[in-house]
């Protein structure tokens, strides 16, 4: 099986669309969304943020959208990532994880819901890999839920 990781334009967005809708139905568990939300994807390619999408056999079956980080100066922020569940634990994760910090070396910010511990965990071990082990993680709660927020140096 082979997996392949591109930068993805605004010609990848029905793709985008139907693994964002996946993304939301897992998502559900720990967020309230209206039955038809759909995800304004206008303003990913209007303000240059980053769109990454991940195949395998040629089958979409995921994605990462990256972009600064609002708060930070000079940090980038992995904004939504997402993998069909049925490819959990199979290294697409963290290979789409490696390859997008790869193109864009430098700081970065990952926030996490705590209440997600599987995400956390995954979070934990990517960013581990990709940054031999150096990083901060510090819990802070944002609107009354607890995030934790990575932050780390990609080279």
């Amino acid at each position: 099986m082979k997996l392949s990781i591109w930068k993805a334009g605004p010609e990848a967005d029905p793709i985008l669309r139907a693994l964002f809708a996946r993304y939301l139905d897992v998502m559900a568990e720990w967020f309230e969304f209206e039955a038809a939300t759909a995800y304004d994807d206008a303003h990913i390619w209007a303000t240059g943020n980053h769109v990454y999408l991940a195949s395998l056999d040629g089958t979409p079956i995921g994605f990462a959208l990256t972009g600064p980080a609002p708060k930070w100066a000079a940090v980038l922020e992995v904004h939504e990532f997402f993998v069909l569940p049925e490819f959990h634990r199979q290294g697409a994760g963290q290979q789409l994880a490696a390859f997008v910090w790869s193109q864009h070396p430098g700081d970065w910010l990952v926030r996490v819901l705590t209440a997600n511990t599987g995400a956390v965990a995954f979070w934990e071990s990517a960013i581990s890999r990709s940054s031999g082990g150096t990083f901060r993680a510090d819990d802070q709660q944002v609107d009354g839920r607890t995030w934790r927020f990575f932050r780390f140096y990609a080279s």
